[in-house]
């Protein structure tokens, strides 16, 4: 991805986890505080947690939600960045977009 598509992505992670946490009642301003929101909620809910890991032979962070030992469902390739932090809330997002995703076909 060019520089200008990774900003933008982000900004779509950002926007979408920002707005769903505010829907929810939990209003963040910051990728931390929102990431540890969503986490916490998804480990009570679905019994999910968040591995991350440095890739070095990539220069990446890689972060995959698991379920006990294994790769969640829906989610077995992890999402990567270049640092802990974006890998986690573009984790998030991709959670929260799996989710309104099943409950449209509901």
């Amino acid at each position: 991805m060019e520089l200008d598509e990774v900003e933008i992505e982000m900004k779509r992670c950002r926007k979408l986890t920002f707005d769903w946490l505010e829907k929810m009642g939990f209003p963040c301003t910051e990728d931390v505080e929102a990431v540890r929101a969503i986490v916490s909620w998804a480990n009570r809910t679905y019994g999910l947690t968040i591995e991350s890991n440095w890739n070095p032979s990539a220069c990446v962070f890689e972060v995959r939600w698991k379920e006990g030992q294994r790769a969640a469902d829906g989610f077995e390739r992890p999402y990567v960045a270049e640092t802990k932090d974006r890998a986690q809330l573009s984790a998030c997002a991709g959670l929260l977009t799996l989710i309104e995703s099943l409950s449209q076909h509901v």
